[in-house]
């Protein structure tokens, strides 16, 4: 080994001394660093740890019937159970609401809020509020910690010296509100309806067809006795000309019958001529005899009686006497002449 420069040097090139000396210097620094950091820990752990109660209020000033917000914080409870009574006050003018409750940054940061409003003006003491510990086995309350009284400041809104009633300020106007959506829903309920109705009654009048008035070219009794000369030049020796000359008969009695006295027998039945024969103008004996043809008739038609020949020429003789009295009659009541000269 040789010295150089201060420094102890081997054969090998090693500076044995600068390295002694740096190695202890290196040694100490890290030993300050860790007790400075041990003793931070333990410090921040003591803070987290430390448990202790207290109160605010968002401000010491208010106006009458401001809310003053009154917070209950409890730090720092680890495996504690506290409880937040209800906070009461005894004065008048103060009203307190119903509490909230409010949870901290940590785990352990438990609070309660409370809503004060004041109705006075003056210095308002809140009473001094007790958070409860209870015990670990039951609800039953260990201690209690008791926090100082806070107090309020409660100003006047009225800023004048000697202030003044004002007059009362007149009503405002409420305005004309229209209920413009129930308006068209009914305005539109209304066209649609008259609309349909509109339809409705098109489509009756399109289908009503107006009856045609039918005037007969010929009078009803001209028109009955042609047709009853060519029935009787028919041949009744074949046995389905019987049927055909009755319903040839009885169609020839209607038809006179609808058109001389408009009532409908064309759609009516034997039976139901029988009942309005009172709308004749004859002796019921006249009409009585008209009725027996048709029956007569109805049987040749639809029973396919066959009646005999003499028969059928007498009762082709009955209507034509009918037709006949029946013009008679009417010529009688309107014209004025007798029934001879008519005949």
């Amino acid at each position: 080994m040789i010295w150089l420069d201060g420094w102890l040097v081997d054969r090998s090139g090693v500076m044995l001394k600068s390295v002694t000396v740096l190695s202890k210097a290196f040694g100490g620094i890290t030993l300050l660093a860790a007790l400075t950091v041990w003793h931070g820990c333990g410090a921040d752990r003591q803070s987290a740890s430390s448990f202790h109660v207290y109160s605010t209020v968002d401000t010491s000033r208010a106006a009458i019937g401001d809310v003053v917000r009154f917070q209950v914080w409890a730090k720092g409870v680890g495996e504690r159970r506290i409880s937040f009574p209800p906070m009461t006050a005894d004065d008048r003018d103060i009203q307190v609401a119903e509490g909230r409750e409010l949870e901290g940054d940590n785990s352990g940061d438990f609070g309660m809020e409370f809503e004060v409003t004041f109705w006075d003006t003056g210095r308002f003491e809140l009473p001094a509020y007790a958070v409860n510990v209870l015990n670990k086995g039951n609800d039953s309350v260990d201690y209690a910690i008791t926090m100082d009284p806070v107090v309020v400041t409660v100003e006047s809104v009225v800023t004048d010296a000697q202030p003044s009633l004002r007059d009362i300020k007149a009503p405002v106007p409420i305005p004309l509100i229209l209920p413009y959506r129930i308006i068209l829903s009914v305005a539109a309920m209304i066209f649609l309806l008259g609309f349909l109705v509109w339809i409705w009654r098109k489509r009756v009048a399109e289908k009503r067809e107006v009856p045609e008035l039918q005037i007969p070219s010929r009078p009803p009794r001209e028109v009955a006795r042609e047709r009853l000369r060519d029935l009787r030049e028919k041949n009744l020796d074949i046995r389905e000309a019987v049927k055909e000359f009755y319903a040839e008969l009885s169609h020839i009695v209607r038809e006179y019958i609808e058109h001389q006295f408009f009532i409908r027998a064309m759609e009516m039945t034997t039976s139901e001529i029988e009942m309005v024969k009172d709308l004749f103008l004859l002796e019921c004996e006249d009409v009585d005899l008209m009725l027996d043809v048709l029956k007569r008739a109805d049987l040749a038609k639809f029973a396919c009686f066959q009646h005999e020949k003499v028969r059928c020429r007498r009762d082709l003789g009955t209507i034509s006497e009918f037709i006949n009295k029946t013009r008679a009659h009417l010529s009688l009541v309107k014209n004025g002449v007798t029934e001879v000269e008519a005949l």
